[in-house]
């Protein structure tokens, strides 16, 4: 069973609001209940005091009207006053019980006094009667001769601290509801995104990948959301361009598959006895089979690029020589259309680079200028070095390329002009293999062109 996180949200949040609330309140409680202790305490002492200054005479036996002063003051401050001599033995009572007098107390504020230290405490009698006791020494000539204890009756703090105690427990409640309510709030705001962003992964797990999720804040997950989205769209496109090489490829291998199971079955059920037709026949087929081979190569060869472990041998290389050897392999084609190969580089040119890959990359450019060339042209590459980058240029004097197809001339399999690009043995995959291979070398490629003109292509690559 999975949790949902917008309950583990509140219930955290409630718990720390919980938590929070009872410490604040026993905090609250405790502080309260310490006041209005000390505050009686201070009172009570004041008052146990003032009996203490007559108590020796008394004790002396010198003062006999004082048991009357006595019940007067406990009657007067609300307190029960007991006199006791040095062995803690009472010899006093203000509410005249005569059981009390003659009996020793044992009291811990009793004990405190007749060492001549002043002290107070609290105590439960009871579940419903709480007292305070409070004893102070009763000196003569600067010697503890016996305490005064007065003994009160603190049952209104008691029921002040049980009001205050359920008005606590009220506005713990009511705000416990409010924290709930602002909590579960405050859950929804920041899980609905978190659920938004988990029903688009489930759409696009099933290739739905056109459903943006929407931005409903500007934080982390604001940022989180907008990622996601950007992610969808960029496997929208892959998805979109992976079902478009799959069509183009199947296309591009069907038609001269089609074409030799054609130019095959009309030589099976031909009659056709003249050794000339057959070879003409098999010639046609030899040149589908070619142009299958080149489309199989081509695709073999970008899917190697594209392969994230491409091992490259990156060497310091004379690129003047790497220039030569592509003019030289291509000057028999380029002669046969009656176009001139021209080369302008730096002396000296030394870059480090992957030597086959630089050589794929100009072989297909150079060679695309001669096809695009009509005869009577110019193909012109030229080379030099902008601070730590590598300009390559493959200029041509062709055709040209229209505005509307620049954008997609590095998509695989797209022809400007498909027909003749088929009568020229193009497969629509050589500038896409020119771009992959820029990109693995970590360089970039770029293209100008105007129709009549001609087209011009740099490639940039810093030095590693």
């Amino acid at each position: 069973m999975i949790t949902s996180v917008r309950w583990k949200l509140v219930g955290t949040y409630l718990i720390m609001i919980a938590l929070t609330v009872l410490l604040t309140n026993w905090l609250a409680y405790t502080a309260l209940k310490q006041h209005y202790l000390q505050e009686r305490q201070e009172a009570y002492l004041v008052h146990a005091s003032v009996v203490s200054t007559f108590a020796a005479n008394y004790i002396d036996g010198n003062n006999l009207t004082m048991p009357i002063e006595f019940r007067t003051y406990g009657e007067n401050v609300g307190a029960r006053i007991l006199l006791l001599d040095r062995q803690g033995i009472v010899v006093n009572d203000s509410f005249n019980e005569k059981w009390v007098v003659g009996r020793q107390l044992g009291h811990n504020e009793v004990q405190a006094a007749l060492t001549g230290v002043t002290a107070a405490g609290a105590h439960a009698l009871s579940a419903e009667e709480w007292v305070m006791y409070v004893a102070v020494p009763v000196t003569w000539e600067k010697e503890v001769v016996g305490a005064v204890m007065l003994s009160t009756d603190i049952n209104d703090i008691k029921e002040a601290l049980h009001e205050v105690l359920k008005s606590m427990a009220v506005l713990s409640m009511l705000g416990s509801v409010l924290a709930l309510m602002v909590g579960l709030w405050l859950a929804a705001k920041v899980t609905k995104p978190v659920e938004d962003l988990s029903f688009a992964v489930e759409r696009v797990a099933a290739g739905n990948f056109n459903e943006p999720v929407p931005v409903r804040s500007r934080d982390e997950l604001g940022q989180l959301t907008k990622s996601f989205n950007s992610m969808a769209e960029k496997l929208a496109n892959v998805d979109r361009s992976r079902r478009e090489f799959i069509a183009n490829a199947s296309h591009e291998l069907k038609s001269p598959l089609s074409s030799i199971k054609a130019l095959a079955e009309s030589l099976i059920y031909s009659n056709e006895q003249d050794v000339t037709i057959y070879k003409e026949y098999l010639g046609d087929i030899n040149d589908e089979i070619d142009r299958l081979n080149r489309v199989v190569h081509d695709l073999l060869q970008l899917a190697k690029m594209e392969d994230e472990v491409t091992t490259l041998n990156i060497e310091a290389q004379s690129v003047q020589k790497v220039i030569d050897q592509v003019i030289h392999l291509l000057k028999p084609k380029a002669k046969a259309k009656d176009i001139t190969l021209q080369v302008t580089t730096a002396d000296q040119l030394l870059w480090p680079v992957d030597e086959d890959m630089l050589a794929m990359i100009l072989l297909n450019l150079v060679d695309n200028g001669i096809k695009y060339t009509a005869p009577g042209g110019q193909v012109t590459v030229n080379g030099n070095t902008v601070g730590d980058t590598l300009e390559l240029q493959v200029s041509d004097s062709g055709e040209g390329i229209p505005a509307a197809d620049l954008p997609h001339i590095f998509d695989r399999f797209y022809r400007v002009d498909k027909a003749r690009s088929r009568d020229t043995g193009g497969t629509g995959l050589g500038l896409s293999i020119v771009q992959q291979a820029v990109k693995v070398l970590g360089g970039t490629i770029s293209v100008e062109s105007q129709v009549g003109i001609g087209t011009k292509f740099t490639v940039k690559l810093d030095r590693q």
